[in-house]
């Protein structure tokens, strides 16, 4: 950025609602700028920009609005910057009213923080804001009493089509909203109804829609077209919900929208990798964020780490560290310890011990990194563990029967499926049983699946790949001994685990010899010569 204070080589900058607009800008104009928005590309070995975007036809660099203003500015002087323009024009939709107050005081304060009120009064005419609230305590509740408060036409743009139905659901239960003035914007024709006039957007009060409908539809038809649907709309607020997601597709809806308002909804408002996070926590520098986290009162999750070794071969350790361009390669080792007989001994230990500690109504949900592997654990356990329900609740399954898995007795899944927005009633043990990952944030998503009191996390560590090993020894610096209550570990040796196994056959064996002997006699049969 050498020589912009004195001489700017671009400008003005135009501030809008939800980012700043570089007009006449050519590369290189602030180098330091597109350094702090690039990240290394290891397959292509390359700096590739991330979080900002280029319009070459029209020579406009477009930056997040919660960058620092003078990183982006080409001046220090007034008029290189254009004061924040006015909202795009949007709806008022009548009065909503709410058939629930707030549980607690942490909604109370988290509602006061997104409408500006009370302690707060500075954010009442910010058109950004973050809401991190940890996983309980009702993000989902906050936002919609936000939208109710406005009364303002808002759309809710989720990861995935899964939390659509979900998102109407809760906004069905907390508001008099009828379901025919939700509308769902799932793929190009259900928004062609909007703008052809078969649906009439001006009866519609809240839009559901997902990451991937806006992205297809701005690739086809442009990204201005983003805002032209916007404004046709005329939307007033957009929420984000699991706002550490496609963070790509956040910045390319923010840059070519101005709503009144914007809401980024997230509990852990971090990205897995290290650079990309560093973009990512420049792009929201100043935007205010809450999260009401009480270290003490909140964390009711125990975790325990199961350590063994499944012995790998120098060769199987090379490979699976070597199998992608970026290293470790999850897929490999779940191939690889799905195959080796310890997979079923530890699978089988898990039970026990999950078991033994359930009562009837209780759920333990299994994490496995693939499809293949977990039929494996579903035919193993379906035999084995004939009267006990197990359930599938991935791609495997149909979307239709998908719901129906969640009230099994044991739930198989991977993080992929099981996204933030699953709440599994009665979830009492959450085991990483075969899916080893090093994302601080997922880490956090999969312990806030657990949402009652006197719940497990338990892990496996296989100590036959050191890559894991330190994965494990940073999720539990970072993770586990800030959100457990407590934190344990259990190192089984190859004799341990056959030992333990022993004794679990010595129990059943006891328990069936007693029950036997309480069973009433039916019949005495005398042999007779």
């Amino acid at each position: 950025m050498a020589n912009n204070h004195m001489v700017p080589s671009y400008g003005p900058l135009e501030i809008r609602n939800s980012c700043m607009v570089a007009h006449n800008y050519h590369p290189k104009d602030n180098e330091r700028l597109e350094r702090m928005f690039s990240i290394f590309d290891k397959g292509r070995h390359v700096y590739k920009p991330l979080g900002i975007f280029y319009d070459a036809k029209n020579h406009d660099l477009y930056i997040p609005g919660g960058v620092q203003l003078y990183y982006a500015a080409p001046s220090f002087r007034r008029e290189d910057v254009i004061p924040r323009i006015p909202p795009d024009p949007y709806d008022m939709i009548g009065k909503v009213q709410l058939k629930a107050q707030p549980k607690d005081e942490r909604q109370k304060k988290a509602i006061r923080f997104c409408l500006g009120l009370g302690e707060y009064a500075m954010n009442r005419n910010l058109p950004q804001l973050s809401l991190n609230l940890h996983t309980g305590v009702g993000k989902t509740y906050v936002a919609i009493f936000t939208f109710a408060f406005y009364s303002i036409r808002t759309i809710m743009i989720t990861s995935g089509a899964d939390w659509l139905d979900q998102w109407r659901g809760e906004l069905l239960n907390h508001t008099d909203l009828r379901d025919d003035e939700i509308y769902t914007m799932s793929g190009a024709p259900s928004i062609f109804k909007l703008l052809n006039g078969i649906k009439d957007p001006s009866k519609i009060r809240f839009y559901l829609c997902t990451h991937s409908t806006l992205y297809s539809w701005g690739k086809r038809y442009g990204w201005e077209a983003i805002r032209k649907l916007f404004q046709d709309l005329r939307i007033g607020i957009k929420v984000y919900d699991e706002a550490h997601l496609y963070y790509e597709n956040i910045c390319r809806i923010d840059f070519f929208t101005n709503c009144l308002k914007t809401y980024y909804l997230t509990a852990t408002p971090l990205k897995s990798d290290f650079y990309q996070n560093k973009v990512y926590q420049r792009s929201f520098e100043t935007i205010p964020r809450i999260s009401l986290y009480d270290e003490v009162a909140d964390p009711h999750t125990r975790y325990l780490a199961l350590r063994f070794n499944s012995h790998p071969s120098a060769f199987d350790v090379q490979r699976i560290a070597q199998a992608t361009q970026y290293g470790f390669s999850i897929m490999e080792y779940v191939k690889y310890f799905s195959s080796k007989e310890s997979f079923y001994k530890l699978l089988h230990l898990v039970m026990v011990h999950c078991l033994a500690e359930m009562k009837p109504g209780d759920r333990m949900l299994i994490y496995i990194a693939t499809n293949d592997a977990i039929m494996l654990a579903y035919r193993w356990l379906q035999y084995y563990y004939w009267n006990v329900s197990v359930g599938i609740y991935t791609s495997l399954v149909p979307k239709q029967q998908k719901r129906e898995q969640l009230e099994k007795t044991c739930i198989l899944t991977t993080t992929k499926s099981a996204q933030a927005l699953l709440n599994i009633k009665g979830l009492k043990k959450i085991v990483l049983f075969a899916e080893p990952f090093n994302s601080e944030p997922m880490s956090i998503q999969v312990m806030g699946r657990a949402r009652n009191d006197d719940t497990e996390l338990i892990e496996l560590v296989d100590c036959g790949f050191t890559r894991i090993v330190e994965w494990y020894r940073h999720k539990l610096v970072k993770v586990y001994q800030k959100y457990a209550t407590e934190c344990n570990e259990l190192t089984y040796t190859d004799y341990e685990i056959n030992e333990a196994l022993l004794e679990v056959a010595r129990q059943q064996r006891t328990l069936l010899e007693e029950r036997m002997k309480s069973l009433p006699i039916v019949a005495d049969y005398e042999e007779k010569g």
